[in-house]
């Protein structure tokens, strides 16, 4: 073995942290003074909302719970396990059933939506990017400064994304316009509801 070798057999290396560690950590109250995401086995400081964010997730809920009753589970800016590593924390999740004990197969995720004031391309890339690696059907930026809903279908790979994948299909919606999502078509989300 060269020094070199050995030099290289020595460097110390990040932390990646599980799902398991990060809500271990989190349920300790390790991250009480700080808002945090798991991304990838990283952590990821959240920006603090501002009024027109927080208004356009009370719409958004509001909303979605009106067009969404039983046995659809709607989640509010919580922890969504997509793997052993990542833990984002959507502004609003669509579950496909009601939340369950963890022995029992827990819900698939129909529709996640990031309400996007400060991180707006950070939503639209590698958010976007991470969400269609873990199959999220349909996925929604709701641009507060813009008005308007970027909507993202149809994951692909895409090595040049930065969690190699991306959607296929994006759509942008002006405050004229409705959405409609993937998991009941027959519903419409008038744009200027929440972002108005």
């Amino acid at each position: 073995m060269t020094l070199a070798d050995h030099e290289l057999s020595t460097l110390p290396t990040p932390h990646r942290w599980t799902f398991d560690e990060y809500m271990l950590a989190s349920e300790a109250g390790v991250f009480d003074s700080q808002a945090v995401e798991l991304i990838e086995g990283e952590l990821i400081d959240m920006a603090s909302q501002k009024d027109p964010h927080a208004w356009a997730i009370s719409r958004l809920v509001r909303l979605m719970m009106d067009l969404f009753s039983d046995p659809y589970w709607i989640k509010i800016q919580a922890t969504c396990r997509l793997s052993n590593y990542s833990g984002p924390e959507p502004d609003v999740a669509l579950m496909s059933g009601p939340p369950s004990p963890p022995a029992i197969e827990k819900p698939a995720p129909l529709l996640f939506i990031e309400v996007s004031e400060t991180a707006l391309q950070y939503d639209r890339r590698p958010k976007a990017s991470l969400y269609a690696k873990y199959g999220i059907p349909d996925y929604w930026v709701a641009d507060v400064i813009g008005r308007q809903v970027e909507v993202f279908r149809e994951p692909i790979r895409d090595p040049s994304q930065k969690f190699g994948w991306c959607y296929r299909d994006v759509s942008v919606f002006g405050l004229e316009d409705r959405v409609i999502p993937l998991a009941k078509p027959e519903a419409r989300l008038a744009v200027s509801a929440f972002l108005g």
